[in-house]
């Protein structure tokens, strides 16, 4: 079963990998073109990190491909986290994705790798302005593991961002 989700995952990859020419057409005639963002913050005191990567390739007028990285550094663990999306945008401010997400975390205490953890990642979004936008997310955990430090099988969350 594991062999199937991890198929998934690079679904979009080969499908952009195959159709050069209609993805080169469509970035043309849009003048669309990938997208990059990433940050990193420590938090001192404690020896947390945190980092964050994000790429975005439009596929088509209305279709792209989202990746996004993180890795965060805690006490008790480290967690590292990889979303591959598709990303449908309905209109200029609406968009809805969905995609599959890949976790890895390292348990400090034990000095060992937890087991992998696969979610179902699916939610809706809407940018207010070029600046401000909301997101709505609901994770589904698709593998049974073991409980760790920071896993929870079924999550929804409501994400804002304000770039200044």
């Amino acid at each position: 079963m594991t062999k199937i989700y991890f198929l998934f995952l690079f679904i979009p990859v080969c499908v952009g990998a195959q159709s050069d020419e209609i993805i080169g057409d469509a970035l043309e005639k849009n003048n669309a073109s990938p997208q990059f963002s990433s940050f990193s913050y420590p938090v001192v005191g404690n020896g947390e990190i945190h980092s964050y990567v994000s790429y975005s390739y439009p596929l088509t007028k209305n279709f792209s491909w989202k990746f996004q990285a993180s890795n965060n550094t805690y006490r008790l663990s480290d967690l590292f986290r990889f979303n591959n999306s598709i990303v449908y945008k309905a209109s200029d401010k609406l968009y809805f994705f969905s995609g599959l997400v890949s976790e890895f975390e390292f348990d400090k205490i034990e000095n060992r790798m937890l087991p992998q953890r696969l979610f179902s990642s699916s939610g809706a979004g809407y940018n207010f302005t070029e600046n401000w936008n909301i997101e709505a997310k609901y994770e589904q955990q698709l593998n049974n593991t073991t409980r760790t430090f920071l896993s929870t099988p079924t999550v929804f969350s409501l994400h804002s961002k304000f770039k200044f």
